[in-house]
């Protein structure tokens, strides 16, 4: 009985090994603080709705990017199926614009990258009846950083 016991619990070990997110991408989550910590925050107790999720990708990302990689998985693990579009007016209900896409003073205005090696954006508003969030980095690791606190706020 116990062999038959210690061989289902392996069973079970599997299969939930099988659903892992390799531990290289398993980036952090939310725990009160954002990592990295941005030297200016303003925090708001808002949502985003998640259902229709667009991408709009920057010259500066490749559709291939590892970083854009790390984001997908992400909204994925929340049950999000985003897509990728080509133009900020497209008909999502939350807008995601990823690196150099040129949308953020058309649409939301006022904030920028901070002009510092790894400075990054994170920039979430509203546009007429859209969300829209900037991801954005001064160089590739600000744009990693931007993410990764996405991430952590998803």
């Amino acid at each position: 009985m116990l062999l038959g016991s210690l061989a289902v619990a392996y069973l079970v070990d599997v299969a939930f090994a099988a659903d892992a997110v390799p531990y290289d991408r398993n980036v952090p989550y939310y725990t009160g603080t954002v990592y990295p910590q941005p030297q200016q925050a303003e925090y708001r107790d808002e949502f985003l709705p998640l259902a229709r999720v667009g991408l709009l990708l920057g010259k500066d990302v490749p559709p291939t990017d590892p970083r854009l990689t790390v984001l997908v998985e992400r909204l994925q693990r929340q049950g999000v199926e985003p897509r990728v579009v080509t133009a900020a007016d497209d008909s999502v209900e939350t807008l995601i614009c990823i690196g150099d896409t040129g949308a953020h003073g058309k649409l939301l205005g006022g904030s920028s990258v901070p002009d510092k090696p790894e400075g990054y954006l994170l920039h979430c508003g509203k546009h007429e009846s859209r969300h829209i969030v900037f991801l954005a980095g001064r160089d590739f690791h600000g744009l990693l950083w931007a993410i990764t606190a996405f991430n952590q706020l998803v």
